[in-house]
């Protein structure tokens, strides 16, 4: 059985509990690693731990096939695990930063987001991040779906890394771009009847994680790894008739839609997602190769700076407009002043 290496700090009973990393990879049927530099309890106390002795006894132990990378608020620990992804750089690696959470809360420090900008980000093999954390990481804001895919780009060019974002006000779906191309997952792709993703119990970077350790291409792991994420949610699964053919190890030919309807299963939702993450192994060969070519010194301003230069351009754009119509209307007038003059004439 293969086994995938969690690294994250850890807060107890909340959305960053390592726990349901670990529960990720048990529910992908993997061994799951974890390595929780820092763990704060439920009742306050802080219990850290020794993250270079840590991995160095998890590979060992048993050779990780993927790592997944979390919350990482420390600098000293940003540094230790740059070196130890150095010492295994064939193993893929996902990162899922939390510099900003869904909400709109900054999780870091100017020094901590530089470091994790400059020494894990172009380490990894996959970033999956929200909306506002693409608008930090690229520094400019997206009101727009076009603005997105340019931060993606941007991102891409800097770390030469697949980047995966989380559904948002600009898209309503996962959008992925592998450096070739933009690849939408949407309720249709992914066989669900909505994205409501209030609920979910797992973890969607450690999803991936597992996935991309089986051998699966990037393409076909980020589809099952939103497949397991979702898992968790109170959206029931429309189990009829998939439009999208299940994970292959290589791009399947176009075909007419009736040749990719499937026959309606029997089996529960939650079991036939099961299957499929345990079937991944068997579907592919180990393909662990990984880009390890340092991108050059990403120089960032003070975050808290960055977001209040985008909250700048967007009141400049804004007054911009308000101009542009305000010489609209004097032209208007100017012309309906004429016409009466010429109308007495």
């Amino acid at each position: 059985m293969k086994s995938i290496l969690v690294v994250s700090n850890s807060i107890e009973y909340a959305d960053f509990d390592i726990r349901r990393d670990v529960d990720t990879v048990s529910f992908c049927e993997m061994t799951p690693m974890a390595v929780a530099p820092i763990i704060k309890t439920r009742e306050g106390e802080t219990i850290t731990c020794d993250i270079v002795d840590a991995m160095e006894y998890c590979f060992k132990e048993d050779y990780p096939s993927a790592i997944s990378i979390g919350y990482i608020n420390n600098v000293d620990d940003i540094y230790k695990l740059m070196d130890e992804l150095d010492e295994h750089p064939s193993v893929p690696c996902v990162l899922r930063p939390r510099l900003i959470t869904d909400d709109g809360d900054l999780m870091v420090s100017e020094e901590v987001y530089n470091n994790v900008m400059t020494k894990i980000l172009p380490r990894v093999k996959l970033l999956v991040i929200n909306k506002l954390e693409a608008e930090l990481i690229a520094g400019f804001e997206c009101f727009d779906l076009p603005a997105l895919k340019r931060a993606m780009k941007k991102i891409y060019n800097f770390c030469s890394c697949s980047v995966l974002i989380k559904p948002s006000s600009v898209c309503q779906n996962f959008i992925l771009f592998n450096g070739i191309e933009f690849t939408e997952f949407g309720p249709m792709q992914l066989n669900v009847r909505s994205l409501n993703y209030t609920k979910v119990i797992h973890s969607l970077g450690t999803a991936c994680a597992c996935a991309l350790g089986s051998g699966a291409t990037m393409q076909d792991a980020v589809c099952a790894g939103i497949e397991v994420y979702l898992e968790g949610s109170d959206v029931p699964r429309n189990v009829a008739a998939p439009k999208t053919p299940e994970v292959a190890a290589t791009p399947a030919p176009q075909v007419p839609a009736s040749a990719n309807t499937q026959t309606t299963s029997l089996v529960s939702p939650v079991k036939s997602l099961r299957d499929r993450a345990r079937s991944l192994e068997e579907k592919y060969s180990i393909n662990t190769s990984l880009k390890t070519t340092p991108a050059e010194e990403h120089q960032r301003t003070v975050v808290l700076d960055l977001m209040q230069a985008a909250a700048t351009e967007k009141e400049k754009q804004e007054q911009k407009e308000k101009e542009i119509e305000s010489k609209k209307e004097d032209a208007l007038d100017a012309l309906r002043n004429m016409g009466k003059r010429l109308s007495s004439m």
